[in-house]
């Protein structure tokens, strides 16, 4: 949209991306730490300093029309709406997932998080369907849209830094790994205790992604476009079989046309 300015708010359990719109284009993108607890509305409040400065470098503070937002944190969308106000003067656009024009085949439509419905929009809308669309965040989400268009569910398991968080808590001498920043493939054979972790992480993610990517498109009956976005995906997508597309941007991009659609 021409001459239109927003601002696109994805909350994760691990992470938050912000992305910032000029004339539908993504002009600039801010990321950073999510934090939890009843003193974080400072922390917040710098980070959204920090986004209000890009905006003033862009000089595009009076054209924001609007900010819209896809949160997994509940507890924290009184906070971003607050400091939203505070910062920007505009009330925050949650997404409501009854204006999503998309079907749903779901139990409990109201148990699905914005988040997959997010991604499910930007998927069909910029790379059509049949598609799988898998999120590696917190938890991996697989998320199945038929060729009908339609959202018929999916799989969740905890996400690569949820696994190793919890082999970590629930041992006594085994290290926290950090594979976030993981340079090249570990060797399969470890030989220190770290190694063997990264290696039994890094190749036993891989094939469980992979076995289910598998039996999903089988149980599907036709051919179906892999899409992956997340902040874990990176690491492993060159290793996956059979990816069509890697848009580490999918949310940002699903708000973008959320809002557009909206108005």
């Amino acid at each position: 949209m021409k001459n239109s300015s927003l601002i696109c708010v994805d909350i994760g359990n691990s992470n938050i991306d912000i992305g910032i719109v000029k004339d539908d284009k993504f002009i600039d993108k801010y990321f950073f730490d999510t934090k939890k607890g009843t003193d974080t509305e400072e922390y917040y409040r710098k980070k959204i300093n920090k986004i209000k400065q890009l905006i003033n470098k862009y000089k595009i503070y009076e054209k924001i029309d609007g900010i819209v937002l896809s949160s997994v944190v509940p507890e924290l969308n009184k906070v971003f709406n607050n400091l939203f106000v505070e910062l920007f003067k505009k009330k925050i656009t949650f997404v409501d997932q009854n204006k999503i024009n998309i079907k749903i085949k779901y139990n409990n439509p109201k148990t699905l998080g914005t988040d997959r419905i997010i991604n499910i929009l930007a998927a069909k809308e910029i790379y059509g369907y049949p598609s799988l669309v898998i999120d590696f965040g917190s938890a991996t989400t697989f998320n199945c849209i038929d060729k009908s268009g339609c959202f018929i569910g999916g799989i969740i398991i905890p996400g690569i830094n949820t696994w190793l968080k919890s082999l970590n808590y629930y041992t006594s001498k085994l290290p926290l790994i950090n594979l976030k920043n993981l340079k090249s493939i570990p060797n399969i054979i470890g030989q220190s205790t770290q190694e063997c972790i990264k290696s039994g992480i890094f190749f036993g993610y891989i094939e469980l992604i992979n076995i289910l990517k598998n039996k999903i498109i089988k149980k599907i009956g036709y051919t179906t476009k892999t899409i992956i976005t997340g902040g874990m995906a990176k690491i492993i997508f060159n290793n996956l079989n059979k990816v069509d597309i890697f848009d580490k941007d999918l949310t940002l991009k699903g708000l973008k046309i959320y809002w557009q659609q909206l108005n």
